[in-house]
């Protein structure tokens, strides 16, 4: 679309497609409230126009930056509201791992990608030892004390979900020091690897409490079958 702004014909292409707070698919409203930002030549840089969302009814900026071909594209949009997560029977297990988690989240949707993966590293420790917790009381003590990559070897060897933590805390590692060892790696990767060590948890809880809901009918049933 072709708007005169501030004295600028300029060409904006189309108006963003999902809201930024509610996360919704929209047809967004633009608002006649626009801002042009020009160089020391009068050469227009950015655009930032006033957007509304028909769902949730909120007002956010949308920045458009110049194209190569002349044009005006959305480049981001403001405030940011993070999709809080929950992730099923493990927020029980480690709720601190799932208030980490969002926290996490929510500094990367406002753009903080230098922190973001260290909250997701953190999350993890907090993720694998609840469940060493849980699963072994009488070690509490010593896993609260050990380092992650100790407490992954001793209860997860071997296994799936031992591989993902495992990876998943290099790569958080790596978040904290100066020189990155895993450089085709990055916090997609991380978070990937988390989703696995998650999903592995919850399918083990839902075994878990599937199996000892027959144990009480299973001492009872004299059935040869």
């Amino acid at each position: 679309m072709t708007l005169q702004i501030d004295g600028y014909m300029l060409d904006l292409e189309d108006l963003p497609e999902e809201c930024p707070l509610c996360h919704r698919a929209i047809a967004a409203i633009r608002c006649a409230c626009d801002r042009v930002f020009a160089d020391e030549y009068e050469n227009v840089e950015a655009v930032e126009s006033i957007i509304q969302c028909p769902a949730c009814k909120h007002l956010f900026v949308a920045t458009y930056e110049r194209q190569n071909n002349g044009g005006f594209a959305v480049s981001s949009t403001e405030p940011r509201r993070p999709i809080l997560r929950a992730f099923g029977a493990v927020d029980d297990v480690s709720p601190l791992f799932l208030q980490i988690y969002n926290q996490a989240a929510s500094a990367e949707a406002h753009g903080l990608n230098e922190i973001a993966g260290l909250g997701y590293r953190k999350a993890l420790e907090f993720l694998i030892k609840d469940f060493c917790i849980l699963e072994h009381p009488d070690d509490a003590a010593t896993i609260k004390k050990s380092f992650l990559k100790g407490v992954i070897k001793t209860y997860f060897s071997g296994t799936a979900i031992g591989n993902a933590a495992e990876r998943a805390a290099w790569l958080g590692n790596d978040e904290a020091h100066y020189t990155r060892i895993w450089e085709q790696h990055d916090v997609t990767h991380l978070k990937k690897l988390l989703s696995m060590v998650v999903n592995g948890l919850n399918e083990r809880l839902e075994y878990e409490s599937l199996m000892a809901s027959f144990e009480t009918n299973q001492k009872n049933d004299d059935s040869p079958f």
